[in-house]
């Protein structure tokens, strides 16, 4: 009897900036077509005959330019295909009008291509493991005391700020406003944790929101709520988008034992 495939509550989304083929040879690739229906089909469907294994894709259309852009991660057996036909393959496509397509050495393939990257709004992005920040947080309040929770609290709110200001200027305020409910799964989007509006009451602003696995928190072990970083940039998100003053507590920290982190953000 086959196994039975468990799948997680939340499908995860791989961000490869390499690829590790081992027995096999990998490549990397970016693919420039005319956004229109069947093309990114057209493009898989030539490197599929070709026997081409996709471990990883993602496109996006180039806004405003009538062009999509499809980068993605692939293996081969070691005796077919040749990259030149793999290029003859798509050369034969009328949607594609560029293309680049780059093969690593003893099956190791790292991105080379696709830079800079980029936010839904338009603002440059960069990757950082969600180990590598929580650290980074930890270690200036081991190495300031309470001194370093009151900045990265600070560090929170002017990025929250900051990322909601790009938000208004790329989806406008009424859009933002209409969508403000929603817009708190940009949490879950950027792995930054998994996100519940538990209650919001517009005048006076009063708001309860829990987020489960944040970063911030997950592994770590504190006699005393630990998301500062969180609690500066959820007010600093209020403050650019309704211009609203807010106390941003936080009730239950997952740090201390709790199932989630809860916050109340409350009109001051």
């Amino acid at each position: 009897m086959a196994e039975a495939l468990v799948q997680p509550e939340t499908p995860p989304k791989f961000v490869r900036v390499y690829h590790d083929a081992k027995t096999k040879r990998a490549f990397v690739g970016t693919v420039w077509m005319k956004d229109v229906p069947g093309a990114l089909a057209a493009a898989a469907g030539a490197l599929a005959s070709e026997g081409v294994n996709l471990v990883g894709s993602s496109s996006s259309t180039i806004n405003g330019t009538g062009y999509a852009e499809w980068g993605f991660f692939a293996e081969v057996d070691n005796k077919r295909p040749t990259r030149e036909s793999m290029i003859r393959s798509l050369q034969h496509i009328p949607q594609i009008t560029r293309f680049e397509l780059d093969e690593g050495k003893g099956g190791l393939v790292v991105d080379s291509i696709h830079y800079p990257l980029r936010f839904s709004t338009g603002q440059q992005g960069m990757i950082v493991s969600r180990t590598t920040f929580s650290e980074m947080l930890a270690h200036m309040r081991e190495v300031f005391g309470s001194g370093g929770s009151v900045i990265a609290y600070q560090l929170g709110f002017s990025t929250g700020r900051k990322d909601a200001e790009e938000l208004l200027s790329a989806l406008g305020k009424q859009r933002v406003l209409d969508n403000f409910s929603d817009l708190v799964y940009l949490y879950l989007a950027q792995g930054w944790g998994i996100p519940r509006l538990v209650d919001l009451h517009p005048e006076p602003l009063q708001a309860t929101l829990r987020i489960t696995d944040s970063f911030e928190c997950t592994g770590i072990r504190a006699s005393h709520p630990n998301s500062h970083f969180l609690r500066g940039h959820l007010a600093g998100m209020v403050k650019a988008i309704l211009d609203k003053n807010v106390e941003c507590l936080e009730i239950r920290c997952s740090a201390t034992g709790n199932d989630f982190c809860e916050f109340h953000l409350v009109e001051v």
